[in-house]
């Protein structure tokens, strides 16, 4: 399943949204009246109050122009504070018209533009509050963020850098470096960064949120979810905590408590679809498909235009086999995003299990032609072309293979299968690979007993598992290639014995299962049979 939210996103979001914090205003002088003191007071804390004082005092037409200037600035704090981040900007023009040397008022301007996503323009007025004071080392990490989110890692670094340098106990430089190190992949340094977050603000929830996302990146799972743990007892509210742990016991594939935390996500923001999604991701991996098309629903209700909702359900709907449903999400998944390769696959998937050949040929086509080294796309092409007696096509596609997967078993075997069937004897190519592959594991039996060195009681005994979904899956494919051998034989009633065999396994998802009946249908409708 796929997993699009994007913590680090999230993550920066949140470090712009600290960064307001150094958003900055000056008392007022000796000469400012009571309003000018509340309009200050209050620009960052209650900016709707803040508000009316600071109208009123620019208004009154009783102030200095440098105080001006101040009453324009925490104006325009206030509107920021209230995400009306253009009429902050038209504040901050006002305050840099009156006061062109203040570096504050060119740097609370790049903030809004930053918060805009008009990076260059932040970036010119961060250059212009830097020119006017060097020593504000605020400046430079916010600058570094507005180069970060341009994808500019590296002079983005360069501006955490000094802003270490004039400040070496600056935690928020530390910790906005560390998420520029993890969005570059330099996941130790990321961690050096966080851990310097932590020592200096041993408090801060997002820290340890984000080192526990570095730590689930490298697949250390354990110390990721003790960070997320120390989150959450910080703020038992923090809701990407809970998020964020549950995906990492879903990649621990511990979906009970994947789902426990991501119902705590769910309680805390019940707008994120991203929560109810993967909870369905959970629910629908330990085979619970009908509550997982619940979350998927409620998903796509509140995102109706993310392509990998209806991708998920698509492949709910097809491991339950509805079919029709599956082809429908598929299809809503191409409208939306005609690139998305994985939506081609599986709704050609879909269409190979409803033996509509040709339309999944169609769509293996478009997989290739999108990614040249698509195994999977070749492989059912092959199958198709195999289902539509097309073995020259097929054989084609499986010889593709043999470069792109030269250690998988079954690709041998239906090779061996496609030359048999066109007249040509495929033993001894079948027994190079055997020989190659080396391989003890199911389904080499198979090939063993094609090449006669196994029996069909053992090749069914092989395909025995302890688990049953996987029992289940290997009897399938032991009845079709025995089927196959007993058909290339000439023995049809045999044939459609064990044909039958495959699909009493009730595995429609399985390829072999999908050919089984394809074959059992020619054979039924042959005259004589």
């Amino acid at each position: 399943m796929l997993k699009t939210k994007s913590s680090a996103a999230i993550l920066r979001f949140l470090g712009i949204a600290f960064t307001s914090i150094f958003l900055f205003s000056n008392p007022c002088s000796a000469q400012t009246k009571s309003d000018l003191t509340n309009c200050y007071e209050n620009s960052k804390t209650n900016p709707d109050v803040a508000l009316r004082y600071c109208t009123t005092a620019i208004q009154s037409g009783s102030l200095s122009q440098e105080n001006l200037a101040n009453a324009y600035m925490d104006r325009g704090i206030a509107y920021y504070t209230s995400k009306d981040f253009d009429r902050a900007i038209a504040d901050d023009d006002q305050a840099i018209r009156l006061n062109p040397k203040s570096s504050l008022a060119f740097y609370n301007r790049a903030i809004a533009y930053n918060s805009k996503k008009d990076f260059d323009r932040a970036i010119q007025d961060y250059d212009q509050s830097i020119r006017l004071d060097a020593t504000y080392s605020p400046a430079f990490m916010a600058r570094g963020n507005a180069y970060d989110d341009k994808g500019d890692h590296d002079r983005a670094l360069l501006d955490y850098n000094e802003a270490l340098r004039l400040d070496p106990n600056f935690a928020q430089a530390y910790y906005e470096r560390g998420v520029t190190f993890k969005r570059k992949g330099d996941l130790d340094h990321a961690i050096m960064d966080f851990d310097q977050n932590i020592r200096l603000n041993p408090t801060y929830i997002d820290a340890f949120n984000a080192r526990g996302n570095t730590y689930r990146q490298k697949s250390d799972y354990d110390r990721a979810i003790l960070d997320y743990n120390e989150a959450i007892r910080l703020n038992p509210n923090y809701q990407f905590a809970f998020y964020n742990r549950g995906l990492t016991y879903y990649n621990k594939k511990d979906y009970d408590h994947a789902i426990q935390d991501f119902d705590q996500a769910v309680r805390l923001d019940p707008s994120d679809s991203f929560a109810f999604s993967t909870r369905g991701d959970a629910y629908d991996d330990k085979g619970d498909h009908d509550r997982a098309i619940i979350d998927y629903n409620e998903a796509i209700r509140l995102n109706p235009t993310r392509a990998v909702n209806y991708y998920d359900r698509g492949i709910c709907y097809k491991r339950k086999g509805d079919f029709d449903r599956a082809l429908s999400d598929f299809n809503q998944v191409i409208r939306l995003d005609p690139t998305y390769v994985a939506a081609f696959t599986y709704r050609g998937h879909v269409y190979l299990a409803t033996n509509d050949f040709e339309h999944a040929i169609q769509d293996y086509d478009q997989v290739i032609k999108m990614n040249p080294k698509n195994t999977q796309a070749f492989f059912r092409r092959g199958l198709a072309h195999f289902c539509l007696g097309q073995y020259d096509l097929a054989q084609k596609d499986f010889a593709a293979l043999v470069p792109l997967a030269p250690k998988d078993v079954y690709d041998p075997i239906w090779s061996y299968l496609i030359q048999t069937k066109s007249g040509v004897d495929g033993r001894s190519e079948l027994q190079k690979n055997a020989l190659a592959l080396n391989s003890k594991t199911w389904p080499a039996q198979v090939m063993d007993f094609y090449l006669k060195t196994a029996t069909a009681e053992s090749v069914l005994s092989a395909a025995k598992n302890p688990d049953p979904v996987a029992e289940k899956t290997q009897l399938c494919e032991a009845y079709f290639y025995l089927a196959e051998s007993a058909l290339l034989g000439g023995n049809r009633a045999e044939a459609a014995q064990l044909f039958q065999k495959s699909l009493d396994t009730g595995t429609p998802n399985n390829v072999e299962f999908v050919v089984a009946k394809n074959e059992l249908r020619r054979l039924k409708s042959a005259p004589g049979f």
